[in-house]
């Protein structure tokens, strides 16, 4: 039995989701709470009884409390790939380093001063 389903636990209801949108969803939540915002979001479930796949709609921010917990799970696995990273695209998902623009100096030892025009 492989574990990569994910039950998240919500306002006294549960949804069955990905790991990874699972993932991307807390992740989101803990940025958003932080900032004392509030965002609405959308995450795709799946019912594990049949192929039905449908939606959840989540309001995340201060005092708005989620449980994820792993799911024992058989089956094949709904690819909500997509999904998770619409989730990682919000703009408060936490981005590193890699996004963020450089402190540097992109042009070292380049001067805008055009006095050099003037010598010519």
């Amino acid at each position: 039995m492989v574990e990569r389903m994910r039950i998240i636990g919500y306002a006294g209801h549960a949804v069955m989701t990905t790991d990874d949108v699972a993932d991307a969803l807390m992740t989101l939540a803990e940025a958003i709470a932080r900032r004392h915002e509030y965002a609405a979001v959308t995450v795709p479930t799946f019912n594990g009884v049949s192929t039905h796949i449908g939606t959840a709609r989540m309001l995340l921010g201060p005092g708005h409390s989620l449980v994820v917990e792993a799911s024992p799970w058989n089956g094949a696995e709904p690819d909500f790939s997509t999904e998770a990273t619409l989730l990682r695209m919000h703009a408060s998902y936490p981005r590193d380093s890699l996004y963020d623009p450089p402190e540097r100096d992109p042009f070292p030892g380049w001067s805008d001063d055009s006095s050099f025009i003037d010598d010519y």
